[in-house]
């Protein structure tokens, strides 16, 4: 299998205690094997479950322990759409809407054993008309932002509230408005940066929107948008945005035609919202008034995210590649729709290794249930990579090549390994942050002319280390280098000319002397053939006390080089009777 490839269903748990209405429900992760589910329960009481799913995916035969965190009401809309969120330790907070649609946010005790305590920490009100769909995120100390609609009018609003460590639940801190919403679930907010918040939701008009807002350490929400700006004009419902990389966001939702469409954008960290930069059409086949595609986005590994959703009737996982620069693979990677998993508003955890559980209401009116069921999806795997031809060969230097082809599902390092076998002995240094498909290369000095070299490229990821296929370059022959050594046994008549040859060039040479009695010399002398570090001579002749230039040279195939310059000067000769001359004198 490859990363994103999605396997078959693991197991398979009814977690409503009821048979029915075990409506919109939330999963989190409390510790160990211990999950818990808050859902709407027989469609009057919001309730908390909790259960087991263990690292291979096996989900325990029945939950551990419920508890009914909102009920009293014999009336549809109790503990209706449910969030369930970490505080510290072991207390949990659970905003809702609470008969008759106010916004209620209920902290609870939920133990590593899965234990839920009998009784609630703390209740309080965020909003006291039509507190509807609400999506809460922490802000900063023991202060959180809650984005919903209220009014029967679905205006959207945002407010920060506090929650202190022990579950207590304090009083709103500010409120920010803004225009009516298309529905319920709203969207969803997420932190940009410190201080700097955006959410997504559809208006009434069905437009798709981002907002950005500051809110303080205090909770202080800024009096205007940041920034604010549409990013589709046939948005249906409850838009969902994560964060992919640096500036980039991904945007899921339902737009034309009711099919799931997903979208990257750029923010700022100072909330500034920028372009699209790439979209997808993920899901064809649309989906129905009563079953809404309501998609949410998940990181799998490195490039890799699954987006679950609602397709026609059935929850829908989609794979697909969205890079850090904002671009979106042109084709699904996987997709898993059974005709069995009728049901709508799923969500999805990661649990361990490449197991992956979500969670969904289903079945037919009036035998809805909270179902959880496992899956693996491939999240890494080992990389593939190629070793390419090397270029730009000289005789000491080298480009070599390669290609990630294939990251395996995470960013890779690559190198190239080098040397005069196939055994290579000499590692470049890793270049880290490759993702597949993608081209490196690593230029090389220092070589021997005229040799051949065994390279090969090398990627790794979390998995281990791949190597490319051994390939070879055959260096240049370079332009030998040659000295001029000093003439020795000079006499009236000849000299020795002496030259050594430094560096053939990677072939034997061809080696002699230019000489004459100036700097354009004129005689060459016959050549010997020699290699690196061999000295060579040539005896030459001429008349006495002359001075000659002269220089060494050597050839071969890529050309002549020559040694300095140098001269010497014959002996004088002085015969009998000019001796005898001068000594009369």
């Amino acid at each position: 299998m490859a990363v994103g490839d999605i396997g078959d269903l693991i197991e398979y748990l009814n977690v409503s205690g009821v048979t029915k209405f075990g409506n919109r429900p939330d999963i989190i992760h409390v510790s160990g094997d211990v999950y818990a589910v808050a859902h709407q329960a027989g469609n009057i009481y919001g309730r908390v479950s909790t259960f087991t799913i263990d690292s291979e995916g096996v989900v325990g035969d029945s939950v551990i322990d419920t508890f009914d965190f909102d009920s009293g009401f014999d009336t549809p809309g109790t503990g209706m759409l449910p969030q369930l969120i970490h505080i510290s330790g072991s207390v949990y907070a659970i905003p809702h809407t609470h008969y008759p649609a106010k916004g209620w946010i209920t902290t609870i005790t939920i133990n590593d054993n899965g234990q839920i305590d009998d009784a609630a920490l703390d209740t309080g009100i965020f909003e006291a008309t039509y507190g509807t769909a609400p999506h809460m995120i922490h802000v900063y100390g023991n202060v959180y932002a809650v984005l919903y609609s209220y009014t029967s009018s679905r205006l959207g609003r945002l407010k920060t509230i506090t929650i202190e460590t022990n579950g207590t639940v304090g009083a709103v801190v500010d409120t920010f408005s803004f225009e009516a919403m298309s529905n319920y679930p709203s969207g969803n907010i997420i932190q940009i940066s410190a201080g700097v918040f955006g959410f997504v939701y559809s208006n009434d008009s069905n437009i798709g929107k981002i907002t950005t807002v500051s809110i303080s350490q205090a909770g202080q929400i800024g009096d205007t948008p940041l920034d604010t700006d549409p990013f589709d004009t046939n948005v249906e419902l409850a838009p969902y945005i994560t964060h992919i990389s640096g500036n980039v966001y991904a945007i899921a939702y339902e737009g034309e035609d009711d099919d799931g469409f997903l979208k990257t954008i750029i923010i700022t960290p100072q909330g500034a919202i920028g372009d699209v930069q790439d979209t997808l059409e993920f899901d064809t086949t649309g989906a129905t008034m009563s079953r809404r595609v309501s998609p949410k986005i998940l990181h799998i590994v490195g490039h890799v995210y699954v987006i679950i959703s609602i397709s026609l009737t059935m929850v829908r996982l989609s794979t697909v590649n969205i890079y850090s620069d904002g671009a979106i693979g042109d084709t699904l990677i996987d997709t898993f729709s059974p005709a069995t998993l009728y049901g709508f508003f799923p969500s999805i955890i990661h649990i361990s290794g490449s197991i992956y559980a979500f969670i969904y209401y289903t079945g037919a009116t009036p035998t809805y249930e909270t179902s959880v069921r496992t899956i693996s999806i491939d999240n890494v795997v080992p990389s593939t990579v190629s070793t390419d031809s090397a270029t730009s060969v000289e005789a000491t230097t080298a480009t070599l090549k390669g290609t990630l082809e294939d990251d395996g599902g995470e960013a890779c390092d690559v190198r190239f390994q080098y040397g005069e076998t196939s055994g290579y002995g000499i590692d470049t240094e890793w270049q880290s942050g490759k993702e597949s498909v993608v081209a490196f290369e690593q230029a090389i000095t220092g070589l021997d002319p005229n040799k051949t070299y065994h390279f090969r490229g090398q990627a790794r990821n979390s998995t281990g280390t791949v190597n490319g296929a051994d390939r070879t370059f055959t260096t240049l022959v370079a332009t030998p280098m040659v000295t001029t050594d000093p003439a020795t046994e000079l006499r009236a008549i000849a000299a020795i000319l002496n030259g050594t040859l430094n560096q053939d060039g990677g072939e034997a040479c061809d080696c002699g002397f230019e000489y004459g009695k100036t700097v354009a010399y004129g005689e060459t002398t016959p050549t010997e053939s020699k290699t690196t570090g061999e000295a060579f001579s040539q005896v030459i002749g001429g008349p006495p006390n002359t001075t000659y230039h002269f220089r060494a040279f050597a050839t071969n195939s890529a050309g002549t080089s020559y040694g300095a310059d140098r001269t010497f000067t014959t002996e004088l000769v002085i015969n009998r009777a000019y001796a005898l001359a001068r000594r009369e004198l």
